[in-house]
């Protein structure tokens, strides 16, 4: 189950940074900058994602590692 949620993640994030910039070049600055903003919040301000949550107590419950909410984790790391 843990696998599977940090597939799901993975391709969130991977679906976030394609539609960041696709936003950013075929809307106006005030339709996405809020938004841009809000899906960016995460990564900079420090804000604890509830999918390491939830992969964190399926990999608890197994008896894998579990990882931090740093992005290391995520690209260095290769948690898949």
């Amino acid at each position: 189950m843990a696998k599977i949620i940090s597939i799901f993640h993975i391709a969130i994030i991977i679906g976030n940074t394609i539609a960041i910039p696709m936003l950013m070049l075929y809307q106006p600055f005030y339709i996405w900058l809020p938004i841009v903003t809000y899906l960016c919040s995460p990564m900079i301000g420090g804000v604890y994602c509830p999918l390491n949550r939830m992969e964190n107590h399926f990999r608890r419950l197994s008896g894998q590692e579990q990882f931090t909410d740093k992005m290391e984790d995520i690209i260095i790391n290769k948690r898949i």
